[in-house]
C-alpha cells in the first residue's frame, strides 16, 4: 500500500517553505537548508531504494540543477535558488505527481485525447505501428 504523504515528501517542502520565506525576507537562500536537503536527499534514497534510486536521484538533481543554470548564468537568480532546485529535483518528486499510473496504463486524459494507448510501460519504448485492417482505420 502507498503511503499518502512520504516523510521524504514533508522535509522537503518545509525547506522549500522555509526558503521561500527567506528568500522573499532577505533575498537569500541559505545552504544551512539546502546543502543538507542535497546530503540527506541522496543517503535517504541510497538506504531505501538502493543503487538504483541513488543514481535516479543523481539524475534528478543533475536535471533541477540544469533547469536554472542557465538563469543563473545570465544573472536572474542566485545560486542558492539553483542549489535548491537541485535539492527538490534529487528527491525524484516527479515519480507522485497524481496521474502517473493512469499514464503508464494509458489511460491519462491527454493521452487518450492524443489517441495514444500505452498499455504496459514497456509498450512506450517497443512501439510499432499496427497493420491497417480490412475498413482501413487502423485497428
Amino acid at each position: 500500500m502507498d503511503q499518502v504523504f512520504p516523510p521524504h515528501i514533508g522535509i522537503v517542502l518545509l525547506a522549500v517553505l522555509v526558503t521561500a520565506a527567506t528568500d522573499l525576507w532577505k533575498y537569500k537562500v541559505y545552504n544551512v537548508v539546502t546543502l543538507p536537503l542535497l546530503a540527506c536527499g541522496l543517503i535517504y534514497h541510497s538506504v531505501v531504494g538502493g543503487s538504483a534510486a541513488a543514481t535516479g536521484s543523481v539524475l534528478g538533481a543533475a536535471f533541477g540543477f540544469s533547469a536554472l543554470f542557465v538563469f543563473y548564468l545570465l544573472g536572474g537568480m542566485g545560486a542558492g535558488d539553483v542549489k535548491l532546485m537541485s535539492a527538490v529535483g534529487l528527491q525524484r518528486l516527479h515519480r507522485r505527481f497524481p496521474g502517473r499510473r493512469s499514464l503508464r496504463a494509458g489511460r491519462h486524459p491527454l493521452v487518450s485525447a492524443a489517441g495514444g494507448d500505452l498499455g504496459e510501460p514497456e509498450n512506450c519504448l517497443a512501439a510499432r505501428p499496427r497493420p491497417l485492417s480490412p475498413s482501413g482505420n487502423g485497428g
